[in-house]
């Protein structure tokens, strides 16, 4: 049985290329072998992969003593365009935590990977309904994440199936609740600004009691209402387009649910 791993390399990888040579100096004899699957890593980008045709171990007998393992890849092809590692940060189970910085996971110079991640790099796949919901739920204010941490176990037995965090309905849930408690008081911001405008009242705006200082200004509703404009129709439109993609793979979705067995909720947020 064939295993797959990553291999940290700034080896230039050209089309033109039968295989690569690579060396990797460790401590511990890599479990390497004949046939495996291989992806280069350069730069926080997963570059190429192809599978091992040769193997050499050139041990060094100074102190400490470590291995020079020579690695011969074949049937190298160039991954157009680069694949980042972030992009990838809620859809390969080696990244557990670290959503915003995915690539503390790939630190060592080589590590393995699950066969499942192989494929999904190589074909630059994703988890969409996982990758949609971590975006979301970290990029929500402190505030709105506890509550909608508080929703979810009110609707535990809605989104969890057979152990497992169906992400489709936990992606619905979380689009519905920012529809209500977010989009919602975004207009009502709107349109307050329009009747004051009416009014004549251009510099009326907010002041947080627990942080006013003497010469703070307030956070003035026309600006607030400017800057929602700009951004409620771009986050409603992409809102609509992550569901109906989620919707369209919702079975191979499914599937990959099983893969993370993700039964609680926050192991998808950042601290």
């Amino acid at each position: 049985m064939n295993n797959f791993w990553y291999v940290k390399s700034d080896f230039k990888i050209s089309d033109n290329l039968n295989e690569i040579s690579l060396s990797l100096k460790s401590k511990r004899l890599p479990r390497i072998k004949i046939g495996d699957g291989v992806i280069i890593l350069s730069d926080r980008n997963f570059s190429a992969y192809g599978y091992v045709s040769k193997t050499q171990d050139e041990q060094v007998t100074q102190e400490p003593i470590y291995h020079n393992f020579i690695l011969v890849i074949g049937k190298i092809k160039e991954l157009k365009p680069l694949h980042s590692i972030s992009d990838f940060a809620y859809s390969l189970p080696r990244i557990y935590k670290h959503f915003t910085n995915p690539y503390r996971h790939f630190i060592r110079s080589y590590g393995h990977l699950r066969s499942i991640e192989f494929d999904y790099i190589i074909n630059n796949d994703f988890f969409i309904a996982r990758t949609a919901c971590g975006k979301l739920i970290n990029a929500l204010h402190t505030d709105h994440k506890a509550e909608f941490i508080k929703l979810l176990a009110k609707e535990n037995d809605q989104i969890i199936d057979n152990n497992s965090l169906d992400y489709y309905n936990v992606l619905s849930l979380l689009t519905k609740y920012i529809e209500k408690n977010i989009l919602s008081h975004a207009s009502m911001i709107i349109s307050s600004n329009e009747i004051l405008s009416k009014l004549n009242f251009p510099d009326l705006g907010f002041i947080d009691p627990e942080i006013e200082q003497k010469n703070s200004r307030p956070d003035l509703i026309s600006v607030q209402a400017d800057l929602i404009k700009k951004s409620e129709q771009k986050l409603e439109r992409n809102l609509g387009f992550i569901s109906k993609s989620v919707i369209d793979l919702q079975q191979n979705e499914k599937i990959k649910n099983k893969i993370f067995n993700d039964y609680w909720f926050p192991r998808i947020l950042n601290y």
